[in-house]
């Protein structure tokens, strides 16, 4: 097999090659481009997809957030609703009476209808104070008030009345209609606290929910 030649003359000097070879390295270097730019194009390719699959899990995240308030804020309903009733039953039937001398006092105290009124002939009786705090009052036989903050006192805690700290206070152990006085404030002042923490948390659900609700809303119509 013959092949025809074809000569260039490079640095004062003829060189000569067939065409078969000239045609042939002109096939592998248009090869090794076509090479190249497909491997670039897939780098490309591939660095998109990367973005647009980061992108897909923000918005997912974003969901998720969503759904999160939703959830934490029908949580925070329900226990809104269980302690407003208690708290409502408790004052519709005088159990709790709120007091406040205007003249001197800058905020009130919650009672129990029993010590509500005049305190003359009190020595002893717990009463809340409208931020929440359980406070013990003793009255000596001077008249003289003293207080002593202490946590709620549930049915099952009873015991935490006879703590040196209460027994140093009162002088004495607590008899069992006091310690039932104690326990029947701290009740309230539990639903009180339930009910502060379930209504902050309504408010920060809510604000959460309309955050996501229009990031959202911005992104399906940035789409659109």
């Amino acid at each position: 097999m013959q092949h025809k030649f074809q000569c260039v003359e490079i640095g004062g000097e003829k060189l000569c090659i067939s065409r078969f070879i000239a045609t042939l390295m002109k096939a592998v270097f248009i090869l090794m481009t076509l090479a190249a730019v497909g491997f670039s194009s897939c780098n490309s390719c591939r660095r998109a997809n990367e973005i647009e699959e980061r992108r897909e899990a923000l918005k997912q995240n974003d969901r998720d957030e969503l759904d999160e308030a939703r959830r934490d804020l029908a949580a925070a309903d329900s226990i809104a609703s269980v302690y407003g009733s208690r708290i409502q039953k408790m004052e519709a039937d005088s159990v709790i009476v709120f007091e406040k001398e205007d003249k001197y006092q800058d905020k009130g105290f919650y009672v129990l209808r029993e010590h509500a009124g005049d305190k003359s002939k009190l020595e002893f009786f717990p009463e809340l104070e409208e931020e929440g705090q359980l406070l013990l009052v003793k009255i000596d036989a001077n008249r003289k008030w003293s207080f002593l903050k202490i946590a709620p006192v549930m049915s099952k805690d009873k015991s935490a009345l006879e703590r040196k700290e209460v027994l140093d206070f009162v002088g004495r152990s607590l008899t069992q209609d006091e310690v039932s006085q104690v326990v029947a404030l701290s009740e309230y002042a539990y639903a009180m606290k339930q009910l502060r923490d379930a209504s902050a948390s309504q408010d920060k659900n809510r604000m959460k929910i309309e955050y996501y609700e229009n990031k959202i809303g911005a992104q399906t119509n940035s789409i659109d």
